[in-house]
C-alpha cells in the first residue's frame, strides 16, 4: 500500500512514494544523536567497549545509613566531588536549589561543540548589535582542586576499591557492558528516589533508542498552541502551550507575560494579518529582542539558594561552576505544572556561594517566566528560551513551531508573509537564545556546523526541513547515513503514531511527565539537547 509525502528539497518539492508496510529499523545513539544501524549487538559492543567488553564508566557509591537513605550513587562522577556532595546533601542541609543572586552578566553561557567557528561568529555579530548571547567575561580561577582534576581523572581500579574518606566508605567500581545492563533496574529505581546521580557528559549510560521511537518522544512533548489551534489569540484557545497534564490556564500564562513584558507590550506586537512583511518581521524582531533584555542565558555561572541572605549578598554570578551530574527534580519542582526533565547538580568554586545547587531544566511556560524573580531573569539554554518564545509567539496570536537540530541545538520558526509575495506565507527562521530572526544557513555558514537532521516538530506532525538550512543538503544526507525515501518511511511511522495512538499525551506532552518517572533512555536523550555535557562548561 503507497501513500504520498510531499518533501521540501533546496529547490523543488518532491513526491516521495511510501511504503507503509515498511517501517525502517534504525538506531539513534544517544550520545551523539548520530544513526547507527544495529542495537546491542556484537559488533556494537566491540567498538564501543574495547578487550573484554569494558566501557570505560564507573560507578561510584556510597552506603549510608538507613535513616539517612541507604545507598546513594553516581554514574562516571568524581569520587571526592561525589563525597563531598553526598556529605552536604545527605549528612548536614540539603543541597540547595538555584535561586536568585546577584544578576548575571549577560552572556557567560554554554558553547556548542558541534559548532567550531561559533565564537567567531559572535563576536561578528555582536559588534553589528546582533546576537548578545555571550560576552567573554574574566573569572576567578578554580579554588577547587578536584574540580580541575573532574576533566582528567583516570578509570578507577577495574577490581573496585574502597576509600576512607572521613568514615565514609566509597567504592569506585568499573562496569563492564553486561553489568551495566543487568544495573540498569537497580539505577532506574534509584533515580526515581533521588539517589542516583548521572554523571557529566551527555549519555553516561551508553544509551541507544529506536529512531522513529526518540523522534515520536520529542514530538509529544514538544511545545503546542499557535494561529490555527487558537484563533487570533492563545487566550482564546483550548489547547494549552506547555506540556500535557499540567493544565495551565491561559488566563493565568497571559498574565505571567504581563509581568514580564507588559500589557503595553503585548498589545502593541499581537499578530495582525494586514501588516506588510516587513512590519510582521519588525515585530518579531522586536520581541526576540525583548526576551534577550528581560531573561538570562544560563552560562554554568554560580547560583544562589536563597533570594535573600548571606549568599544571595556575597554570591558573584561571575563564580564557576561545573557539573557534577544530573538528578531527578526535587519534589517540590517535580510536578506537571513545572515540566521538570532533570536538575543539573552543580558545584561552585567561590567562597562566597554555596558549594553545591541544583539548576532545573524547566519546560512548562509559566515556571519559565516565573525565572524572572524565581532565578533573577536567568531562564536557562536554548531549550528554555525557545519553548518560552513559543509560548509567547503563539500567544499573541502567530503561527511558531518548534525545531529542533540533532546536532545540538533547537530554535522556533514563525509563519509571516513572504517577502517575494505577501499573498503567500512561510515559515520564518526565528533563533531566540540568540535574538536573530531570518538567518537559516548562519548555522553551517557562520557556526561550522556540520548538520545532518533538523525538524518542524509538534505534538501532532513532524516535517523534515534540513534542506531549509543548509546549502549542500546531499552533504547532510551523506553525514545522516541513509537516504531520503528511508527518512520518508521513518516519518510516515512517526507521523500515524501521532495520529494514531490517541491514548498518549497530546499538547505538548510525554508519556512520562514527571523526572522521576522519566527512564534512563529519555534522560541521555534530553541531555544531549539541554547541553549538559561538561565541556559546555569551560572557561572562555
Amino acid at each position: 500500500m503507497h501513500s504520498w509525502l510531499f518533501l521540501l528539497a533546496p529547490a523543488a518539492v518532491v513526491a516521495v512514494s511510501i511504503h507503509k508496510d515498511v517501517v525502517p529499523h534504525l538506531q539513534l545513539d544517544l550520545g551523539s544523536l548520530s544513526l547507527v544501524d544495529h542495537a546491542w549487538d556484537s559488533e556494537w559492543e566491540a567498538s564501543t567497549s574495547g578487550a573484554g567488553g569494558r566501557t570505560g564508566l564507573w560507578l561510584v557509591s556510597i552506603d549510608l545509613p538507613p535513616e539517612q537513605g541507604g545507598e546513594v550513587a553516581c554514574v562516571t562522577c568524581h569520587p571526592k566531588l561525589f563525597e563531598e556532595w553526598v556529605r552536604t546533601s545527605f549528612m548536614g542541609r540539603g543541597a540547595p536549589v538555584a535561586g536568585p543572586t546577584k544578576p548575571a552578566v549577560a552572556g557567560q553561557a554554554s558553547k556548542h561543540p558541534n559548532a567550531p567557528e561559533y565564537w567567531k561568529w559572535r563576536n561578528n555579530q555582536s559588534g553589528a548589535g546582533g546576537s548578545f548571547l555571550h560576552r567573554k567575561s574574566s573569572r576567578p580561577a578554580s579554588a577547587h582542586p578536584a574540580l580541575d582534576e573532574q576533566r582528567v581523572l583516570p578509570p578507577p581500579d577495574p577490581q573496585g576499591r574502597k576509600m576512607d574518606m572521613a568514615n565514609l566508605s566509597v567504592k569506585v567500581q568499573s562496569m563492564e557492558l553486561a553489568e551495566l545492563k543487568a544495573m540498569a533496574p537497580r539505577l532506574q529505581k534509584m533515580w526515581s528516589e533521588r539517589r542516583l546521580v548521572l554523571g557529566p557528559g551527555r549519555n553516561p549510560l551508553l544509551e541507544q533508542m529506536d529512531f522513529v521511537e526518540a523522534v515520536v518522544h520529542f514530538a509529544r512533548a514538544s511545545p503546542a498552541g499557535w494561529l490555527e489551534d487558537c484563533g487570533t489569540s492563545i487566550r482564546n484557545c483550548t489547547q494549552n502551550v506547555g506540556p500535557q497534564r499540567s493544565f495551565t490556564s491561559n488566563e493565568a500564562l497571559w498574565k505571567e507575560l504581563e509581568k514580564s513584558f507588559g500589557a503595553k507590550f503585548l498589545e502593541e506586537h499581537r499578530f495582525n494579518g494586514l501588516w506588510s512583511a516587513a512590519e510582521q518581521r519588525s515585530h518579531a524582531k522586536a520581541m526576540l529582542a525583548a526576551i534577550k533584555d528581560v531573561y538570562i542565558f544560563y552560562g554554568g555561572h554560580c547560583l544562589a539558594s536563597q533570594p535573600s541572605g548571606p549568599i544571595a549578598d556575597t554570591c558573584v554570578a561571575e563564580g564557576k561552576s561545573v557539573s557534577v551530574g544530573r538528578l531527578a527534580c526535587r519534589p517540590e519542582e517535580d510536578s506537571t505544572d513545572h515540566g521538570c526533565v532533570f536538575a543539573e547538580l552543580r558545584s561552585c568554586t567561590s567562597k562566597d556561594c554555596d558549594p553545591f545547587f541544583e539548576y532545573a531544566r524547566l519546560q512548562a511556560p509559566i515556571p519559565l517566566l516565573q525565572t524572572r524573580t524565581e532565578r533573577s531573569q536567568v531562564l536557562g539554554r536554548c531549550e528554555e528560551f525557545s519553548r518560552l518564545s513559543h509560548a509567547l509567539f503563539a500567544s499573541l496570536g502567530y503561527g511558531v513551531r518548534y525545531i529542533l537540530d540533532f546536532t545540538d541545538h533547537v530554535w522556533i520558526e514563525v509563519r509571516l508573509k513572504s517577502t517575494s509575495d505577501e499573498r503567500q506565507q512561510t515559515w520564518v527562521h526565528a533563533d531566540p537564545s540568540e535574538n536573530v530572526l531570518d538567518q537559516p544557513l548562519m548555522y553551517e555558514t557562520g557556526w561550522g556546523k556540520k548538520l545532518t537532521m533538523i525538524f518542524a516538530v509538534s505534538p501532532w506532525q513532524v516535517e523534515h526541513v534540513t534542506a531549509r538550512y543548509t546549502a549542500d543538503y546531499e552533504a547532510t544526507v551523506e553525514r545522516r547515513r541513509f537516504s531520503d525515501e528511508t527518512m520518508a518511511n521513518a516519518l510516515n511511522a512517526v507521523n500515524t503514531r501521532l495520529r494514531t495512538d490517541q491514548h498518549e499525551p497530546r499538547s505538548g506532552g510525554s508519556p512520562h511527565m514527571l523526572s522521576r518517572e522519566r527512564s534512563l533512555s529519555e534522560l541521555a536523550l534530553w541531555g544531549f539537547l539541554d547541553g549538559t555535557d561538561t565541556s559546555a562548561d569551560v572557561d572562555v
